[in-house]
């Protein structure tokens, strides 16, 4: 497979992930008026942003002109997208959470030089409460540029050192995905929610899968089927429920009604992770994260990269469609 195929497979999850961390509970979105396909005219809108500014950090970026293309993408995204962005317009906030998402995932991978700042969300904001002035947003959905610069601020003091880029990685990475395993999760390893899907593809089905797992800060795991083309990341919750990120509008009526073997004793949630390959292939499906979930979009790719890595040869099928 050539390189630039897999790099270009990559680039999606990363902008995928990092729009979806932006948008995906923001309430960014004009909810009444507008054109009906406002999260397409969007997403268009910020990937072609995110790359040209990505673009300026293959040498390194200091914090004022960071700033100022976190300005900037704000900017050129309301004047383009106005009639689909509540109050006509992309809030700082919103627009420092998808630039440095980005900028994260690109620095992780190599790709450009270490960003001079990290993403920001609201558990984090709470941390930095005591290091804040009076009267700055403690929402990151919400920020102005001067909450975020204090932020920044309050960052430095608690990071010492560390530069903010490494100060947060460090901070959100969970201790059981700094050294993740390079196969597959086999036997005792397997967790059990995870084991008994891989089996039900087999039995039902009649597939022959291979999970790759990680857990997120959230406390669920994350799993990604190779050896299903097309087949999207799934979370199981630490109580074992089954969640699909990018998938919300389904039901066991509607997947029985298409002739699938669900298994009518069952949760609509397992279900949906047994056909979810079908779901996605949906006629106009979208590949968004589902609003209103805080889903964890960094181990969301770790472990689409991991599964990519160890199957190159069938990585580009993993999420077809993926943006």
């Amino acid at each position: 497979m050539p390189a630039d195929r897999k790099w270009l497979f990559l680039d999606e999850v990363f902008l995928s992930n990092a729009i979806g961390a932006a948008l995906g509970h923001s309430g960014t979105y004009k909810k009444e008026g507008g054109p009906k396909d406002k999260s397409e005219i969007l997403g268009r809108a910020l990937i072609a942003q995110l790359r040209k500014l990505a673009a300026a950090y293959s040498v390194p970026v200091d914090e004022e002109e960071h700033i100022n293309n976190i300005r900037a993408l704000a900017k050129n995204i309301s004047a383009g997208c106005a009639e689909c962005l509540k109050g006509g317009g992309l809030r700082f906030g919103v627009a420092h959470k998808a630039l440095n998402v980005y900028l994260k995932f690109l620095w992780c991978e190599g790709r450009i030089t270490m960003p001079p700042h990290c993403p920001f969300d609201d558990g984090m904001i709470k941390k930095l409460n005591k290091h804040l002035p009076h009267g700055c947003g403690r929402q990151w959905t919400r920020g102005t540029e001067g909450d975020y610069r204090a932020w920044v601020t309050a960052a430095k003091v608690l990071a010492g050192t560390k530069p903010l880029a490494e100060w947060e990685l460090e901070l959100y990475t969970p201790e059981k995905a700094i050294n993740p395993a390079v196969g597959p999760a086999t036997g005792d390893q397997m967790n059990p929610y995870v084991s008994r899907i891989v089996s039900l593809l087999k039995s039902v089905r009649g597939l022959v899968a291979t999970p790759f797992t990680t857990e997120g800060t959230d406390r669920r795991v994350y799993v990604q089927i190779v050896g299903v083309p097309g087949f999207p990341v799934f979370a199981v919750k630490p109580s074992g429920a089954y969640e699909l990120p990018f998938e919300h509008t389904y039901t066991n009526a509607e997947m029985k009604k298409k002739g699938w073997p669900i298994l009518s004793a069952e949760s609509e949630g397992l279900n949906g992770v047994l056909f979810a390959d079908k779901l996605a292939a949906r006629p106009r499906n979208r590949h968004d994260l589902c609003q209103g979930y805080d889903y964890d979009t960094a181990a969301i790719a770790r472990v689409r990269k991991m599964a990519a890595e160890a199957a190159p040869q069938e990585s580009w099928q993993i999420w077809q469609g993926a943006a």
